[in-house]
């Protein structure tokens, strides 16, 4: 009937490489049916959008304490998330996670979708040298991520109230 149900349309569309930044891009979106309509005005949309330049690599980290606080003898868990934000593939993309002072890596596993939408459970084994986790991720293609858990014991010698530092980082031949 009329009225009811909802459709989604969606389009994607290839701009010429003579496009020059600052360019507008006019997007003008209509509709309209075999039934006599009562507001015909609400029925186009005009989108208008400027083209812009992107030259430089946008790699993301993000990073969570996924557990609760935690207590001498107990566990600590944390999510990094990589993610390829900028317009080109970044290549020899490395992940270093470098763990607190005295705690030890229960396990580690993660999920990566470097080259969407295919996507990889466990693809990556970690070094791990002092503390110190490093993953040899190479190429992420643009919109590629991926997410790394890992899971820390701490040590009965922690004292309540300690504060525990945890540093990652993330580098590319891109910068």
């Amino acid at each position: 009937p009329p009225g009811i149900g909802n459709t989604n349309i969606q389009a994607t569309v290839a701009l010429s490489d003579d496009l020059a930044p600052g360019a507008l891009i006019t997007n003008v979106v209509q509709i309209q049916g075999n039934e006599t309509d009562s507001d015909p005005g609400d029925n186009s949309f005009v989108s208008v959008l400027p083209v812009v330049e992107v030259s430089e690599p946008d790699i993301a980290l993000f990073k969570t304490v996924t557990s609760s606080p935690p207590r001498p003898g107990g566990a600590i868990a944390y999510r990094l998330r990589v993610i390829n934000q900028g317009a080109f593939r970044l290549e020899n993309v490395v992940l270093t996670d470098t763990l607190p002072a005295g705690v030890s890596l229960r396990e580690s596993f993660h999920t990566t979708c470097f080259a969407p939408p295919d996507c990889v459970d466990n693809g990556f084994s970690p070094t791990i040298d002092q503390g110190q986790l490093v993953w040899q991720l190479g190429e992420i293609e643009v919109r590629g991520y991926g997410d790394f858990y890992l899971t820390v014991d701490v040590p009965l010698t922690v004292t309540a109230g300690s504060v525990l530092t945890n540093t990652a980082a993330i580098s590319t031949d891109a910068g």
